[in-house]
C-alpha cells in the first residue's frame, strides 16, 4: 500500500482544524482521581503528575506558565490533562515548549480516550540554533490517538515537517482536534500540520 503525505500550508493568521481522524471512543471510565499541578503544590509539573497517574485519572493544571524541557509521553493510560480557564473561557494554562523537544509525544498504544483540554501550547521565545530545532512536530508528534479540544498551538517551530503538529499513524487511532486554534507556527517544509499515513 503506497504511503502518502498530506500537508497543511503554513499560515500566520489563525485557523480552526477539526476531525483529522474518524475515531471510536473507548467506554473506559475517566476521572477516577484528580491530580492537581500548580506552583507550590505537591506536583509542580505535568511530568511529576504523570509519574503517579493511572488510567482514568485527570491531571488538572492550574493557571500559569510551565516550562517543558522534555517530551510529555502519552501511552496506553486513558488520562485527561486539563488546563484552567477564566469565567470568559480564556485559557490560563500555558505550556512553554523548549527548543529541541516536543510538547507531547503520542505513543502508538495511546487512544482517543486520552484527552488534552484547555491548554495553550506555545514555543519558547527566541531563535534556536539549528541543532536545537525540533525536526517534526514541536507541539505534538503523534503515532497514536489522542483527543485535543479547546487548545491553542502557537509560536511553535520545526525545521522539517509540521511546525506545530506531526502525525504519522500506520493503523489504529489517530489524533482528533476539536475547536483548536493554530496561529503563528513556523516550519521550513510541509506546513504547520503534517499528516503522514497509509491511505486507501
Amino acid at each position: 500500500m503506497p504511503r502518502r503525505q498530506l500537508s497543511v500550508p503554513f499560515v500566520r493568521t489563525s485557523c480552526f482544524l477539526a476531525g483529522l481522524a474518524i475515531v471510536v471512543l473507548s467506554s473506559h471510565a475517566i476521572g477516577q482521581n484528580t491530580i492537581s499541578v500548580c506552583q507550590g503544590c505537591e506536583y509542580e509539573s505535568i511530568d511529576a503528575a504523570m509519574a503517579i497517574a493511572v488510567s482514568g485519572d485527570t491531571i488538572e493544571v492550574a493557571g500559569g506558565e510551565y516550562s517543558i524541557t522534555r517530551d510529555i509521553r502519552l501511552d496506553d493510560r486513558e488520562l485527561t490533562i486539563r488546563g484552567a480557564t477564566d469565567a470568559g473561557g480564556e485559557l490560563l494554562t500555558t505550556l512553554v515548549i523548549g527548543h529541541g523537544v516536543r510538547g507531547f509525544k503520542v505513543e502508538a498504544n495511546s487512544t482517543t480516550a486520552t484527552q488534552l483540554q484547555y491548554l495553550r501550547i506555545q514555543g519558547a521565545p527566541g531563535v534556536p540554533g539549528s541543532s536545537k530545532v525540533s525536526q517534526r512536530g514541536h507541539g505534538m508528534y503523534a503515532v497514536g490517538g489522542v483527543t485535543v479540544s479547546n487548545c491553542i498551538f502557537t509560536e511553535l517551530k520545526s525545521s522539517r515537517l509540521g511546525g506545530a503538529v506531526y502525525i504519522d499513524v500506520a493503523s489504529g487511532d489517530g489524533p482528533e482536534f476539536i475547536d483548536c486554534l493554530f496561529e503563528e507556527n513556523r516550519c521550513i517544509d510541509y506546513g504547520m500540520v503534517e499528516v503522514s499515513a497509509d491511505l486507501n
